[in-house]
């Protein structure tokens, strides 16, 4: 599908800036996704998973205009391509696992000088891989209360911030 997004105006930082430009422009997308839902043993294993390629035209992004200032701008052309899977498998009742991966190759293809953009510079905020999991169990303790115990874990590995620095990825328990 098709999709897009408006441009806008910006007020001008506290700094001389020669010829600021007190606009951005729209950006759009071209997006394609295959996708596959599945569910097994009376529905007790669930299976989502898809693949993804993202064609972006004149991606709005956080431009640096100098001591730290950040305005909205555009940076050229850009593609986010990746898969993602999602399994829950609930072995017996009050028992429920959940598993997550996702892979995201999101990068810029035009590059721009201005901005140091260059050709397969990774897109800021976006990291290469996430996963989670999830494990909780519930039970009845009499006909009015429940209990229940569980835990999870999260991993997103490193991004760049809105000035191309490179965050460290980090778990969480």
């Amino acid at each position: 599908y098709r999709g897009f997004r408006p441009g806008g105006g910006r007020s001008q930082p506290p700094l001389d800036i020669p010829d600021f430009v007190y606009t951005y422009n729209p950006d759009s997308v071209w997006s394609y996704e295959a996708e596959i839902k599945a569910k097994a043993l009376d529905g007790r294993v669930v299976l989502d998973a898809d693949g993804f390629h993202i064609d972006w035209s004149n991606i709005q992004t956080l431009i640096d205009v100098g001591d730290g200032f950040l305005v909205q701008g555009n940076g050229g052309g850009a593609v986010s391509q990746g898969a993602e899977a999602q399994v829950q498998v609930m072995p017996f009742r009050g028992l429920n696992l959940n598993a997550s991966v996702a892979y995201t190759d999101a990068h810029y293809t035009d590059p721009n000088p201005g901005l140091f953009i260059a050709a397969g510079d990774q897109i800021q905020f976006v990291p290469k891989v996430t996963a989670s999991l999830l494990a909780d169990y519930g039970w009845d303790v009499n006909d009015n209360l429940q209990a229940f115990v569980g835990g999870d874990y999260r991993y997103r590995s490193s991004e760049l911030d809105a000035i191309g620095f490179r965050t460290p990825g980090f778990s969480q328990w």
